[in-house]
């Protein structure tokens, strides 16, 4: 939806990180990534399946009106290229899914001027990738 676009764009310009839950996951996968990245935020809606954590809980649709009265300033963020963007985690092949951090900057280097691809600025390309992966950003 398009308040999964803006809330992503919203934590990338805080320079903060993110992991993405794919809701259609067994509840006890999404819950055990919980367990591991620790988020000090989690970013939800209510009709999305309550998993288990203690960070605060940002509900985009119970706490749209608070979300839509903040001031839409610039926020200074203190972030670095190199601090964490995304988690992202293993399909889970040796038994256990394991989380994988990519970097402020290697998440940018998908977009800006990958060596591998070539195409000016008249031209697209399309990535396919699922919702809980560094390329969909």
């Amino acid at each position: 939806s398009p308040l999964l676009i803006a809330s992503l764009l919203a934590v990338l310009k805080a320079g903060a990180g993110y992991t993405l839950l794919d809701p259609q996951f067994p509840q006890e996968r999404l819950n055990k990534a919980l367990g591991q990245t620790g988020p000090s935020v989690v970013i939800s809606q209510a009709y999305l399946p309550a998993l288990e954590h203690t960070a605060p809980l940002i509900d985009l649709t119970a706490d749209a009106t608070v979300i839509a009265a903040t001031s839409g300033a610039a926020v200074e963020t203190s972030g670095h290229p190199e601090a964490v963007a995304c988690i992202m985690f293993t399909s889970g092949s040796t038994g256990t899914p394991k989380g994988v951090a990519a970097s402020h900057r290697a998440l940018a280097a998908t977009f800006l001027g990958p060596e591998y691809l070539h195409f000016g600025p008249e031209q697209s390309y399309l990535q396919c990738s699922p919702i809980s992966w560094d390329a969909f950003a």
